[in-house]
């Protein structure tokens, strides 16, 4: 039986790294059905990385944890706009994490101004098609 391996948190420092390494790689903008073949990537260079202590990373595992910490940041965002006059101190983690929301932000508007481009063009080739097939059905009536 294989012996099993102890369960280990992030630290802050693997946090970094794992943003910073994400921002580089870029796997949220990968094309549908290729998106975990980045994350294996970047799980690789993670692993490589002789300051990255967490040599058991897998792709899931880095991804749900860049996830977890979007999530609280976006969490901590929403509690922080409530809030009027108080400023917040940024650390680095914190910096990241802004910048990689607002990439996968911007990301998510080109996929979907791409997708909306698409179905424009595909009503207007429906609508050329039946424009040709009225003036076909008309030059059959003469």
């Amino acid at each position: 039986m294989a012996e099993p391996t102890k369960r280990k948190n992030f630290s802050e420092v693997e946090d970094v790294m794992l943003l910073k390494q994400t921002i580089a790689d870029e796997p949220y903008k990968q094309e549908h059905g290729k998106v975990m073949e980045q994350w294996e990537k970047l799980a690789d260079a993670l692993v490589a990385s002789p300051d990255f202590s967490c040599k058991n990373i897998t792709a899931k595992t880095a991804q749900n944890r860049v996830n977890a910490l979007i999530a609280a940041a976006n969490k901590k965002n929403t509690a922080a706009k409530r809030l009027s006059g108080v400023t917040e101190s940024h650390n680095e983690k914190n910096q990241l994490l802004d910048e990689l929301i607002l990439r996968m932000d911007e990301c998510k508007a080109e996929k979907m101004a791409k997708k909306k481009l698409k179905n424009e063009q595909t009503i207007a080739n429906e609508n050329a098609g039946e424009t040709i097939r009225r003036i076909a059905v008309e030059r059959l009536k003469r």
